[in-house]
């Protein structure tokens, strides 16, 4: 016998369509996304567990990008560090061959202009940045640590008039006059010159003199990224070069050139070796870096894997589901359609 339908039933037909419809989108979100819609009812008693292992995963991950920035800058210092031991053996091996008499002639007189490259080759080395920062500013990331040889502070004075300054006060003819000079420019880079104003710290270098510079690559752990263009390693092969590119062969005598080849040759080894000491310094902490970072690497990839075991649907479960709730909608959707078209006459 067939009924009439009432508004009652055609009201229950439709919430029934709107809960079929709503489970029918929570499981085309998580087929699609492969996780669970609702993280607590999906996870049931293990979302404590769940959440737990995604904080520890997020912190992980955030440690290995931390640690990343920080090898990465760590190895721009150490190619540069690199680059100006390149720079100190070549121009050292010109210098012991004037200082031995064997250098060709022709050599020995373009020396200066060799020089005079090799200084500008090392400032733009000291002068390079990473993701914006220079790498031996110290906390001064925003200021190129190196001045040109002709560029001047604020006192108004250049590395290029300085050195002319002191030049012209001696006979670099003679090996004394040499000498004096050369002890004189010496005391510049080393900081010790009576003028305050003529010390490399205020001549030469622009970066930050205090303050610090590290990383953070793990919960209570740091590494020092500070490695500044003052160094010592960095100033004796800048004096070296300055000297040498200031001082052609023509304006000295054929001894006092040899004195100079001399003992540029000496501090140049000394910045070889002081650069050797500074590429190990960094070496270590690259080292302490990369261990870290393995490390925060292992366990994300372990956290990871967990966390899809864990929090990953059952797709053969779901996409069955999902063909059912498809079925039953069509079919909802037919008597719906049905019952709407009864009316009483149609029975009387």
């Amino acid at each position: 016998m067939s009924t009439i339908s009432t508004l009652g039933q055609h009201l229950r037909l439709q919430a029934r369509i709107q809960a079929t419809r709503s489970e029918l989108n929570r499981l085309t979100e998580e087929v699609a996304s492969g996780t669970h819609a609702d993280y607590f009812e999906g996870l049931g008693t293990q979302s404590g567990r769940g959440l737990a292992m995604r904080s520890a995963y997020q912190q992980a991950i955030f440690y290995q990008d931390a640690a990343a920035v920080v090898a990465s800058r760590l190895e721009g210092q150490q190619q540069a560090i690199g680059q100006v031991k390149d720079i100190a053996q070549a121009v050292r091996d010109q210098m012991l061959s004037v200082q031995s008499g064997s250098a060709d002639q022709n050599a020995v007189r373009v020396i200066s202009d060799g020089a005079a490259g090799y200084l500008a080759q090392m400032r733009a080395t000291l002068n390079q940045t990473y993701a914006g920062q220079y790498l031996f500013s110290g906390p001064a990331t925003a200021t190129a640590p190196v001045r040109a040889p002709d560029e001047a502070n604020a006192d108004g004075n250049s590395l290029q008039s300085v050195i002319a300054a002191i030049k012209s006060g001696y006979d670099l003819e003679t090996t004394e006059g040499m000498q004096g000079f050369l002890d004189e420019v010496h005391a510049v880079f080393a900081g010790t010159h009576p003028n305050p104003a003529w010390n490399f710290d205020k001549l030469v270098y622009a970066g930050s003199i205090t303050g610090t510079m590290s990383g953070i690559i793990d919960s209570g752990l740091e590494v020092s990224t500070d490695v500044r263009a003052n160094d010592p390693a960095f100033k004796t092969v800048l004096e070296a070069l300055s000297v040498a590119a200031a001082v052609p062969a023509r304006e000295a005598s054929a001894a006092s050139y040899r004195q100079l080849a001399g003992v540029l040759a000496s501090r140049l080894t000394e910045g070889v070796s002081r650069t050797l000491d500074l590429a190990a310094t960094v070496g270590h902490r690259q080292s302490v870096v990369e261990d870290t970072k393995d490390r925060h690497d292992r366990m994300a990839s372990l956290l990871g894997a967990g966390l899809s075991e864990l929090e990953s649907i059952d797709d053969y479960a779901a996409s069955t589901r999902l063909s059912e709730l498809q079925t039953q909608l069509e079919t909802s959707y037919a008597v719906t359609a049905r019952l709407g078209r009864l009316s009483l006459v149609s029975y009387l």
